[in-house]
C-alpha cells in the first residue's frame, strides 16, 4: 500500500514537469507585439507565458552565443501580420516534446489578424511551413548552432526590412489596441 501511495505521489508531483516539456501554442498566444518585451539591440520581440523562462529567454538571446537553447514555450515573432498591407506575419515558438527535432522543437507559424484585432493561424508545423515559397526552417537552419533564431551574424538569408522598417511594422500591428 505504501508503495502504491508514493508511487502516486511521484506521479502528482512530475505531471506538472511533464506538461512544461511541449508548448502548444494557441491563437490567443499571439497578440500585440508592442506587449513583449524587444531586448536593447534586437529586431525581434520574445515572449513567453512564465515569467522566469521569458528572463532566460531574453539572456538568450542578449548572449547569442552558439549552443545555448531557448526554453520551451518561447515565442519570437519579427514581422506581425498586416492586412491592410496584404502582409502575413512568422513566428517561431519552441515547441519542444518529441515536435521537429530536426529543428530543434521550433515549431513555425504564418499568421494573420482578423478585423477583431485577434489572430488567425493560417500554417503551422515543421519543415513543411513556408510563407513567401521558401520554407521556414530552411532559412532558419543557417542558425542551427544558435537554436534556429536567425540574427544578423548567423548566417540566415537577410530580410529586405530595415531595423525602421521592422520598428514601423511592430508599431502598426492590428492586434494592437488602439491608442485613446
Amino acid at each position: 500500500m505504501r508503495t502504491l501511495v508514493a508511487a502516486a505521489l511521484v506521479s502528482a508531483l512530475c505531471a506538472p514537469v511533464a506538461i512544461a516539456r511541449e508548448f502548444v501554442a494557441t491563437e490567443a498566444d499571439f497578440q500585440c507585439v508592442k506587449e513583449w518585451p524587444k531586448p536593447e539591440g534586437h529586431k525581434a520581440r520574445i515572449f513567453n507565458r512564465s515569467k522566469r523562462r521569458l528572463k532566460k529567454a531574453i539572456r538568450v538571446l542578449l548572449k547569442g552565443k552558439k549552443g545555448l537553447r531557448y526554453p520551451i514555450g518561447t515565442i519570437i515573432e519579427l514581422v506581425p501580420p498586416n492586412p491592410r498591407l496584404h502582409l502575413f506575419g512568422e513566428v517561431s515558438v519552441k515547441r519542444g516534446g518529441k515536435f521537429n527535432r530536426e529543428g530543434n522543437g521550433w515549431e513555425f507559424f504564418v499568421i494573420d489578424a482578423r478585423p477583431d484585432g485577434s489572430t488567425v493561424i493560417l500554417k503551422r508545423g515543421g519543415p513543411e511551413v513556408a510563407n513567401i515559397g521558401i520554407p521556414c526552417q530552411t532559412c532558419h537552419s543557417a542558425a542551427k548552432d544558435f537554436d534556429f533564431v536567425c540574427e544578423s551574424e548567423h548566417g540566415c538569408i537577410p530580410l529586405n526590412l530595415s531595423a525602421e522598417g521592422i520598428a514601423a511594422l511592430q508599431n502598426l500591428d492590428p492586434r494592437c489596441p488602439a491608442a485613446p
